[in-house]
């Protein structure tokens, strides 16, 4: 996860060419609403990448992740396929290691509680990438299904980590330094009276403009940091929901992910102020992390 936090890091400083994504909505034949996401990204004499994505909320209540994924990586001077990768594992990990690297300019040093909400695929690496810049002393794992929560937090005890359920929300992020949200809510989670200075907030989930996971007061009382701004504007629910709220304007964003990697924004300032990074997810993350796997598999003489 280190190795993987400075490779992401990497990318922001320089990014590479990357267009919006595309999404196209699918059903389930049932009414229920999910997800097709293209995301390429490519330096030019380097590495084309494409993550073809789906997010699919319904199969959560099935036991499966919601989300599936599939990446292809080849040489942009040839055009040769080099490699296809399990884009699910990808996107989880370089999601994680994101708002690792956020929280790293942007949580207190000395923040010691996390709360990951949510016990989906992204639960486990977000407590592995926090650890990786943070020394946590205690992880709370809260999820609508305690079940979840309780296979996540056993999974971390395994490595050492002090985890455990939360079974009240409210009383977890009143305990919480750092509360990162990963979940497919379309109503707010986390409320404002919840928040205490100093606190960060790391949301992930809310992919659209109809999904949030923090109500608009918490965006209004925070410090608001994106990894980009103009993806943000259409896909940030949480910021577009405050927006809308007359809480929140886009144009109070202190600074994006490249500006606090290249240092033209301080990030955190204090100990007292509420900071809030909100992920979208970009390209630029998934050829990072592939680069990353390619370089890896050349080191060990391994065919990929």
């Amino acid at each position: 996860m280190p190795e993987l936090i400075a490779a992401i890091e990497r990318a922001f400083a320089s990014p590479p060419i990357s267009p919006p994504r595309t999404a196209h909505i699918v059903s389930d034949g049932q009414g229920a609403d999910g997800h097709l996401l293209l995301m390429p990204a490519w330096r030019e004499g380097g590495h084309i990448g494409i993550k073809i994505l789906t997010v699919l909320p319904w199969l959560g209540a099935l036991g499966k992740p919601a989300i599936q994924a599939s990446y292809v990586i080849s040489d942009a001077r040839s055009g040769e396929l080099l490699a296809m990768m399990d884009g699910g594992a990808i996107t989880s990990r370089r999601t994680a290691a994101t708002s690792a690297l956020a929280s790293r300019h942007l949580s207190r040093r000395d923040s010691k509680t996390l709360l990951v909400v949510g016990a989906g695929a992204l639960a486990t690496p977000l407590i592995e990438a926090h650890r990786a810049v943070r020394a946590l002393e205690r992880v709370l794992v809260w999820a609508r299904r305690p079940e979840r929560a309780q296979a996540v937090a056993e999974a971390a005890k395994i490595t050492g980590i002090n985890a455990e359920v939360a079974i009240d929300l409210e009383s977890a992020v009143r305990a919480a330094d750092i509360v990162s949200c990963a979940t497919a809510s379309h109503e707010p989670l986390v409320r404002r009276a919840w928040l205490s200075e100093g606190m960060h907030l790391d949301l992930i989930g809310a992919y659209t403009p109809q999904m949030c996971e923090v109500d608009a007061a918490s965006v209004q009382a925070a410090a608001v940091f994106v990894d980009d701004r103009g993806a943000a504007r259409h896909e940030a629910g949480d910021l577009l929901k405050a927006e809308v709220a007359g809480l929140f304007h886009f144009d109070s964003i202190v600074a994006s992910l490249t500006e606090l990697v290249t240092g033209q924004s301080q990030g955190r300032t204090d100990d007292q102020s509420i900071t809030l990074f909100k992920s979208v997810g970009l390209a630029l993350e998934d050829l990072a992390a592939a680069e990353l796997i390619l370089k890896r598999l050349a080191a060990t003489g391994q065919p990929s």
